[in-house]
């Protein structure tokens, strides 16, 4: 019998009263994200733009006059170093070799919670993408929020076209992985090679998935045949919604 996989649909409200007091925002090749926040930063509202120069008119949450502070987006350049051998010039050197970067637009974050600094590349042209939205805004790395809050066992985050893959043991950062993928298949082998490079059986590490892909039903229905998944979503909204919590836990 065929699995029917639900997704979910754009926009998103939630059954409460809950008025938006704040934004958070994923980018994407795709388009913008963007979740409307309650005070207790609950997730009341999110909503998707394609073309980022008119998001400000075709998205409603931007029109509420909300504050959107944060976006975040997936760096392609980047860069994990212990903090004990850490050199910010060094890792711009060896940062710029590996990916096609100019040495101005590094920048290193220091992960407290990990003992790492997150060397990443920004994009020039990003700024530029979003100064239509006429905001002061801030551009973070996502893997910042996914490696600051390192709970044990997997943790994937599937973007539309990218995943993250992150492995923590004992409180330590086991494996660190983005890649591309098509099929729930791709995001499972990665996890299983993982799993088997850090001599352990699959059963016994604790996974979650979260993401904006409309395939993150499907990827954690196909993970949860071999890991020990954390509680199934509920809900198909409920990786969405538990991203941009995170996403927003970080930012405060």
């Amino acid at each position: 019998m065929e699995m029917i996989v639900p997704s979910v649909a754009y926009p998103y409200t939630a059954a409460s009263n809950n008025r938006v007091h704040s934004l958070t925002g994923l980018l994407q090749p795709s388009g913008l994200t963007l979740a409307g926040l309650s005070k207790d930063g609950v997730v009341v509202q999110a909503e998707q733009t394609g073309h980022i120069g008119t998001a400000r008119e075709k998205v409603g949450l931007l029109r509420s006059g909300a504050l959107l502070k944060h976006i975040y987006f997936l760096p392609e350049a980047l860069l994990l170093t212990p903090a004990a051998i850490f050199k910010e010039e060094e890792a711009t050197t060896w940062l710029c070799q590996l990916f096609p970067c100019l040495p101005a637009a590094v920048k290193s974050i220091y992960l407290s919670k990990s003992a790492l600094h997150l060397t990443y590349a920004e994009e020039p042209s990003l700024q530029d993408e979003l100064s239509p939205l006429q905001q002061e805004l801030t551009l973070r790395p996502l893997p910042q929020c996914l490696l600051e809050s390192p709970a044990e066992g997997f943790l994937f985050c599937l973007l539309d076209a990218m995943a993250v893959g992150v492995l923590h043991l004992n409180g330590q950062l086991r494996w660190y992985q983005q890649f591309e993928y098509t099929t729930p298949e791709d995001v499972l082998w990665q996890a299983l090679s993982a799993a088997q490079d850090a001599g352990l059986h699959p059963q016994g590490l604790q996974l979650q998935v979260l993401g904006v892909s409309p395939q993150t039903a499907a990827v954690a229905a196909t993970l949860a045949n071999y890991f020990a998944m954390s509680e199934p979503a509920a809900d198909p909204w409920d990786p969405v919604l538990a991203l941009f919590q995170k996403m927003s836990t970080c930012a405060s």
